[in-house]
């Protein structure tokens, strides 16, 4: 079993598709790892060096896999951040040519935009997901900014981020999932898949770093796809395990994720705070 995985990489740390690959490979699936950027590190560090990959490189790079005629060996399409307005459309056509020999395949989006009120992405993005990405997804994660730039509309609190998740369905995904939902004890995450909304709260850790979105999306696709969990069973996995690294993080001091080291040390099923249903 394998994903295709399209988003950033960077040398040192672990954003994008250096945070999703090892994190996908713990559920046993093996990686078409197809990189928007390459980084010498996260812009957040103060100073980077690298390149925005051409989307001509990127179309061929997925045309070249198409043409060892493994695409039909994909369980999901991965997206993250794309960098460029241009890589748009190489996505979506990459989500099509795996549709068409791997059906039940599906195309989960994490409209990577911005967080905490800014927008760090060109405004021609933002459209893009709204009018085209979303539509073509099966399962989108929007951090709770990122929902409000795709309704156009600002959202506060559990029951607008619930309001969004319901009114996101309609826009094409069939399931949705919103994260960074602040609470007065912590961190809310909901899912919602029909009629039905689950939650995870987990405490909020005061740290400050990048990646952890990527490593919250590759580690419920792998649980949902590689173990076979349920929506609401992989949402609680990886509420749970990005609680864990963030306070490994916190505890080594790193400047970026402690992801090898949460890997290494905790197990991908366990967990401290459990999934609610709440509608």
């Amino acid at each position: 079993m394998s994903v295709l995985t399209i988003q950033s990489r960077v040398a040192s740390g672990y954003v994008g598709n250096s945070a999703a690959v090892p994190c996908l490979q713990q559920y046993g699936l093996d990686c078409l790892a197809v990189d928007t950027v390459h980084l010498s590190n996260h812009p957040a560090h103060g100073s980077h060096r690298g390149r925005q990959v051409p989307p001509k490189e990127v179309a061929e790079l997925i045309y070249g896999i198409s043409e060892r005629g493994i695409l039909g060996e994909v369980q999901a399409i991965q997206s993250g951040y794309l960098g460029a307005l241009e890589i748009g459309p190489v996505v979506l056509d990459a989500v099509d040519a795996v549709k068409k020999v791997a059906p039940l395949a599906p195309y989960c989006l994490d409209p990577v935009m911005g967080d905490n009120g800014t927008i760090y992405v060109e405004d021609g993005l933002v459209d893009f997901f709204r009018t085209q990405a979303l539509p073509a997804a099966d399962i989108i994660m929007p951090n709770i900014f990122e929902a409000a730039c795709l309704l156009g509309r600002p959202l506060t609190g559990l029951e607008d981020a619930i309001t969004a998740a319901f009114d996101l369905q309609v826009l094409g995904p069939t399931r949705v999932i919103v994260t960074g939902i602040g609470t007065p004890v912590g961190v809310t995450n909901i899912g919602a898949q029909g009629s039905r909304i689950w939650q995870v709260e987990t405490p909020r850790v005061d740290v400050t770093t990048s990646g952890a979105g990527d490593v919250f999306a590759a580690i419920f696709l792998g649980c949902l796809i590689g173990r076979g969990a349920s929506f609401e069973t992989a949402l609680e996995t990886a509420c749970n395990f990005v609680f864990v690294l963030l306070l490994k993080t916190k505890e080594l001091g790193k400047p970026d994720i402690a992801l090898i080291e949460t890997l290494h040390h905790t197990s991908t099923t366990n967990s401290i705070y459990q999934v609610k249903s709440i509608r």
